[in-house]
């Protein structure tokens, strides 16, 4: 009985230890996901169009988790309001591009990259300057989000997702206007 309880313990403690080898292995999901699709779609049309898709959901993923970080810190209605459509539009656009690499069997990642971990964690720890950073980190993102999807829509090659790419250039384009906007009058508040 007492044998049977330690080979227990031990095939437990030796279980834990592979599930956090295998946890810690795999740091950067965006990395993982890109690496998985190069070795699915080598040497296919493809491989561009899922590596967009991946860095689109990674950029989705940032722009959903530090909106809700705005919705709760932030002191300004304004600011509030925009974290509010962002999350909305980006929520949606997360919920579609899931569909469409099941569809094409692209893999995707299940939390934030490196990158954008440590740009929410540098947003999570700003207190004093919440909003004009939030602001500022939104248009910067939205300027590059917006090259991505522009990019995908000239020169993807699986029809469906440059099709898709191109449709919410309008929206991101909207996006990025309304946080500049609200950037702008940040700045006025706070320079007074």
């Amino acid at each position: 009985m007492k044998n049977q309880k330690i080979n227990v313990l031990i095939t437990v403690c030796m279980f834990s230890a592979a599930v956090f080898t295998t946890a810690f292995a795999q740091k950067d999901s965006k990395k993982v996901a890109i690496k998985e699709n190069e070795e699915k779609f080598d040497d296919t049309k493809m491989e561009e169009d899922a590596e967009f898709v991946v860095k689109a959901c990674d950029a989705g993923l940032f722009q959903v988790m530090a909106s809700e970080l705005a919705k709760r810190k932030s002191s300004s209605q304004m600011v509030k309001d925009l974290a509010e459509k962002l999350i909305k539009d980006h929520s949606q656009f997360n919920a579609e591009l899931k569909t469409v690499a099941m569809e094409k069997s692209i893999t995707i990642p299940s939390k934030l990259s490196e990158t954008y971990q440590r740009k929410f964690d540098n947003l999570n720890e700003e207190t004093e300057n919440f909003d004009r950073v939030y602001t500022r980190v939104m248009v910067n993102d939205h300027s590059n989000i917006i090259y991505l999807y522009e990019k995908e829509a000239k020169k993807g090659e699986v029809a469906e997702i440059k099709s898709w790419a191109s449709k919410k250039i309008p929206t991101l384009k909207q996006h990025m206007e309304m946080a500049e906007n609200v950037r702008d009058s940040v700045r006025e508040v706070s320079s007074k």
